[in-house]
């Protein structure tokens, strides 16, 4: 690092923050990839991979794409299972002093990325297994829907149903080999544990949504509801930033009638 130029520096130095995403680092007109990043991204979008300070022993791999093609190449990453990381430039070089202040301003994921004329729903699961059921919250950015309910019905069932493009898990989770293999058709993203602690998450929600209980909402006494609900509005917060969810829509088995995948396949609904 002592080596690097002081770009390369303020590179890594946010790399570092968003290991598990392609970064997009804005320079001047372009968005630019370096070291794996590069070598991942020029491969899957098909670009020329080069390499910045050739002359030196081992020269960093770099790739670039003009910034006003972004969203042309980015839903290509997301088909691979890729998040990406979108940096900006946050000051205008013109008034610079030294390195130009950049930083990360939303996270891409499948379950976030909204393309400009949407065909279908774009729904995000967060999934929270208790001990004696499993609390979903469901959300589509595209049409500001937020959904929760409880279930002991089998998972396969209730993802199915959503059909997400990505589902959010604890982070304990992430050795469950079973649960991996019924999922592995699904994008999984980790998320710490502490964001689905119900007390942690019952406040998120309330600030939120700017009220002093969920009894409006029908789902004050759903824990494991609660816990995936709040998860997800942090997980929403960070990556999306601009999410705007008016209410809550709290389903239970006694109002509504939920089928199975297998009849959902057998009777052919979609």
């Amino acid at each position: 690092m002592s080596e690097q130029t002081p770009l390369m520096k303020q590179y890594f130095s946010i790399k570092e923050r968003y290991k598990d995403a392609i970064l997009f680092f804005r320079l001047g007109d372009f968005y630019e990839m370096f070291g794996e990043d590069a070598k991942i991204a020029s491969s899957i979008l098909q670009i020329t991979l080069t390499s910045r300070n050739k002359d030196k022993e081992e020269p960093i791999p770099m790739c670039g794409i003009p910034y006003f093609t972004a969203e042309s190449y980015i839903p290509k990453l997301l088909s691979k299972g890729y998040k990406v990381a979108i940096c900006e430039q946050i000051e205008d070089p013109k008034f610079a002093k030294g390195i130009v202040n950049r930083e990360v301003v939303r996270v891409i994921t499948p379950g976030t990325y909204v393309p400009e004329q949407p065909k279908e729903n774009i729904y995000i699961i967060s999934l929270y297994l208790s001990n004696k059921n499993k609390g979903l919250a469901i959300a589509d950015v595209s049409t500001g829907e937020f959904m929760i309910y409880e279930t002991e019905n089998p998972i396969e069932d209730e993802i199915s149903r959503f059909q997400p493009k990505e589902i959010i898990c604890p982070s304990s989770i992430k050795s469950d080999l079973h649960l991996k293999n019924r999922l592995s058709e699904f994008f999984l993203s980790y998320y710490d544990d502490s964001y689905f602690d119900y007390l942690e998450a019952y406040r998120t929600l309330l600030k939120y949504f700017k009220v002093s209980s969920l009894e409006g909402y029908g789902c004050e006494n759903m824990h494991a509801a609660i816990s995936s609900a709040g998860a997800l509005i942090n997980y929403l917060t960070e990556t999306y930033r601009d999410i705007s969810f008016k209410r809550i829509s709290t389903f239970r088995s006694d109002h509504h009638l939920f089928i199975d995948s297998v009849s959902c396949k057998n009777l052919e609904i979609t």
